[in-house]
């Protein structure tokens, strides 16, 4: 087995689509968004928000979709060619034993943040600029 060979294996897309939403979403929410409220004057957080805002939440669709597709499954036990466990990718999401365990949080993530890039996000940029004209 080569160095090269696990950039072929798909589940070591899955983890890294898994490590960068947990790592984004913890930077952001904990360090990066707090860190910039208590350093930065209003008028500038609300425009580095602004522009912060629509990227992060396109990572947060993409990545849950990856996760998906790169679905690795469980291989309970492999008798030569027979492979006992449930299958990868997207066939192995609508399994019956991953259905709650696996697909309803990935399809969680997925929606929830779709909704904030499409939905949420532009109306709360769109009071942002409200406020901030109301306001000078």
């Amino acid at each position: 087995m080569t160095s090269l060979s696990s950039l072929a294996d798909y589940k070591a897309y899955h983890i890294l689509s898994y490590g960068t939403f947990l790592g984004t979403t913890f930077f952001h929410s904990f360090v990066g968004g707090v860190v910039a409220y208590r350093e930065l004057p209003r008028p500038m957080f609300a425009r580095l928000m602004e522009g912060t805002f629509p990227f992060y939440f396109g990572i947060q669709t993409v990545l849950p979709l990856a996760m998906m597709l790169t679905f690795p499954g469980a291989t309970v036990l492999q008798l030569g060619e027979e492979r006992v466990g449930s299958d990868s990718g997207i066939t192995g999401l609508f399994k019956v034993e991953n259905r709650w365990t696996v697909l309803m949080p990935l399809m969680t993530m997925l929606v929830s943040s779709a909704i904030n890039m499409v939905v949420l996000g532009p109306a709360t940029t769109k009071t942002m600029k409200q406020r901030h004209h109301q306001g000078s």
